[in-house]
């Protein structure tokens, strides 16, 4: 922060090498006196800025990275989404196209006819006076 601004417009700051005029002070106690206490006044402002740009940092930051974080996730999951429909129906249509020309096929007919026969005989063979072999 500027400590004053002269009549051109341009701001003036009071550095710890400066040396007051004898015509500020009544001695060269005095000047030094002002000087240091220009010197606090500046070094308290500028704490107290930083501490507030500090403070705003340390909520703002989190924040942000979790409000990013939030947003790539979404994103991702999002892009996943469609992705996994898409192998999901890949292999579930695979799966019945399988199983279609397994179910349809001669030999897995055969299969189940034979166990359906099978399981029927022995049923009927439980019957009294019916035998089938």
């Amino acid at each position: 922060m500027p400590d004053f601004i002269d009549d051109n417009g341009n701001w003036g700051y009071v550095k710890s090498g400066y040396r007051m005029s004898n015509t500020h002070g009544a001695d060269y106690t005095t000047a030094e006196l002002h000087k240091s206490e220009f010197e606090a006044i500046a070094n308290e402002i500028i704490d107290s800025k930083l501490s507030q740009v500090m403070k705003t940092l340390e909520t703002a930051i989190p924040q942000a990275i979790e409000e990013y974080g939030a947003k790539v996730w979404d994103r991702l999951i999002n892009s996943l989404d469609s992705v996994l429909k898409t192998d999901i129906y890949s292999q579930v249509n695979v799966g019945i196209n399988g199983i279609k020309d397994i179910f349809y096929g001669e030999k897995c007919q055969e299969y189940i006819t034979n166990s359906v026969y099978k399981q029927l005989k022995n049923e009927l063979n439980k019957i009294k006076g019916i035998s089938i072999k």
